[in-house]
């Protein structure tokens, strides 16, 4: 959604439109509300977690 990678596969769907087949500026208007959340790959697979 953030553009870093080119997806090879799957699909995000907004509001029931997939992602890929919104517009540049569409996308830029559901940016503003759209929020990152970083993980530890680890930590999210592991059963007992990391802490």
């Amino acid at each position: 959604m953030l553009g870093l990678l080119a997806p090879d596969r799957g699909s995000v769907e907004i509001d029931g439109q997939p992602w890929a087949g919104l517009t540049a500026r569409r996308k830029r208007e559901l940016r503003r509300h759209i929020q990152v959340i970083y993980q530890e790959g680890w930590c999210t697979t592991s059963a007992t977690g990391c802490w």
